[in-house]
């Protein structure tokens, strides 16, 4: 499913205690109670009637999805490989973490024009839940500029292109290795 604002609905199975619909903020696990962000599903006709309805999202009077999210999922989990079985370090890769979009890869937090997708709220840090069901807070760390790949130590950015991304962003052949420069 390579509509990006749905790739999070495809572990919503997976997640004991799910909003029963997602028009509300309150009660939502993919909601922080603290920074709850609102989205809308960009082709509500390629979700109308199934999955949306399975999935717990209501059509607003203007025919949209709207859903309450402040995690962003790491795409390569549903993009590349669906089993997450596969991934060869679990522990050290992101599943999901606190974003302004509702799906992230690595290079897109120093994208310049993509580079406020991250989001580090919480005391300059941000929770982060990695694909082995651990979570952890993390400062964000990078030098001067956030919007520079080179300036970010932690979260580590990735290389985008062709390559892909790399390190915790990515799927079983990148995720246990370092970042190539």
């Amino acid at each position: 499913m390579k509509n990006a604002n749905l790739k999070m609905f495809l572990i919503n199975s997976y997640v004991a205690g799910r909003p029963a619909n997602f028009t509300r903020p309150a009660g939502n696990i993919f909601v922080c109670p603290n920074d709850p962000i609102l989205h809308y599903i960009s082709n509500p006709a390629a979700i109308t009637p199934e999955p949306a309805n399975s999935w717990g999202l209501v059509r607003d009077a203007n025919g949209q999805y709207p859903y309450w999210a402040s995690y962003s999922i790491n795409e390569h989990v549903c993009d590349d490989w669906p089993n997450l079985a596969q991934w060869e370090a679990p522990a050290n890769s992101f599943l999901f973490l606190e974003g302004n979009d509702s799906d992230i890869e690595g290079d897109e937090i120093a994208d310049p024009a993509r580079c406020t997708e991250f989001r580090f709220t919480h005391n300059e840090g941000s929770n982060f839940c990695f694909v082995d069901g651990h979570v952890k807070w993390h400062r964000a760390v990078y030098h001067v500029d956030p919007c520079v790949n080179s300036n970010w130590i932690f979260p580590p950015h990735g290389r985008g292109g062709p390559t892909g991304d790399c390190g915790p962003w990515t799927a079983s052949t990148w995720d246990d290795q370092p970042c190539p420069r």
